[in-house]
């Protein structure tokens, strides 16, 4: 029994061991293809879709095994709707997609060596179109700052406070 309860205690550790293991080795060759992929950047490659979520899409380069994302944001010009089940982004307007596997030619966008990471954006679709970076998001734009009379309603005048109004009043008498 305790004998049992030793063996099921070491290959817990020994599991963990080697998760950890993969994990190490997993973030070094994201580093080092990051070097080797440093001066590349802005460079045409062929990828395929490795894994599709809310924040975009996984790619894995056909070369180089590289693991890129591109972001959704910079998708083209339309809204993308994220379905789980069927592993895919649809946009809502054009109704384009993006599934798991799809093959798409990329530009190697940004590439980060300290953490191995890297950002492509899609240049081919299967229609074979440059998507349409999709344009930042700004706030809502501010009232217009045309007087009221350019704008066809009769301008107020502007008052002042009474304090201020007693000191305007004695520089022009004084």
């Amino acid at each position: 029994e305790e004998e049992a309860a030793a063996f099921t205690e070491i290959g817990t550790d020994i599991s963990a061991t080697e998760r950890r293991a993969m994990v190490a080795e997993r973030e070094t060759n994201d580093r080092f293809t990051a070097v080797f992929l440093a001066n590349k950047v802005g460079e045409i490659f062929q990828a395929k879709v490795s894994g599709v979520t809310r924040a975009g899409l996984f790619l894995s380069f056909d070369d180089t095994g590289a693991d890129a994302l591109v972001p959704i944001s910079s998708l083209g010009n339309d809204f993308f709707n994220f379905d789980a089940d069927k592993h895919m982004l649809v946009g809502k307007r054009t109704g384009e997609t993006f599934r798991l596997a799809d093959r798409l030619s990329v530009r190697l966008r940004e590439v980060d060596i300290v953490t191995g990471s890297m950002i492509a954006e899609v240049i081919d679709g299967r229609d074979g179109d440059k998507a349409e970076a999709r344009p930042a998001r700004r706030p809502a734009p501010r009232r217009s700052a045309k007087s009221k009379d350019e704008r066809g309603v009769k301008k107020k005048k502007r008052t002042l406070p009474k304090g201020k109004k007693r000191a305007q009043r004695r520089k022009e008498q004084g």
